[in-house]
């Protein structure tokens, strides 16, 4: 993977602070991306199907939201 020379400096200036290699950081830095990522995507995704489906919150569960938040907002 080809970095920035700015962005390997700041790698390798954290690989010096915490004494892991700049490979781990990296590598621990994508995994945690892919994962966020990968968890957005999934709840995109499962709105869609529910959109899809007409799955929609009814007027009641609107406003018993509505009411709980304005309760702890009070």
């Amino acid at each position: 993977m080809q970095l920035s020379p700015e962005l390997a400096q700041q790698l390798d200036q954290m690989a010096s602070a915490t004494g892991v290699t700049p490979d781990v950081l990296a590598t621990s830095a994508i995994r945690d991306f892919l994962a966020q990522e990968n968890f957005q995507i999934g709840e995109i995704m499962q709105a869609i199907r529910e959109a899809d489906a007409n799955d929609f919150a009814s007027d009641a569960e609107i406003a018993a939201t509505d009411a709980k938040w304005v309760d702890h907002a009070a």
